[in-house]
């Protein structure tokens, strides 16, 4: 399956590589380690089945550069949020 749609998100002074799967309700799907989107296709490819899958490739992974920006301080999730908000509003357009 080929993605929907693919591209770049700016989320503060980062420029986050996505692509998008499937229809349905939206699932953000992001990595851990050193994976890239490439990496998690199986998942890719069986969330979009029933889902609009939106895989993301955070800073210094895949496609997306590794920048001088520093994360925002806090816990993991508070740093994820604005990244999933700034994609999550870049699919629905």
């Amino acid at each position: 399956m080929q993605p929907v749609s693919s591209g770049y998100a700016d989320v503060k002074d980062i420029r986050l590589y996505h692509e998008i799967c499937g229809q349905g309700e939206p699932l953000v799907l992001i990595h851990g380690g050193l994976t890239t989107i490439g990496e998690m296709q199986g998942w890719v490819q069986s969330l979009a089945t029933t889902r609009r899958v939106i895989a993301v490739e955070m800073q210094g992974h895949g496609r997306t550069a590794d920048t001088i920006a520093l994360a925002p301080s806090g816990s993991c999730p508070a740093r994820v949020q604005p990244q999933r908000s700034a994609i999550t509003s870049s699919a629905s357009e």
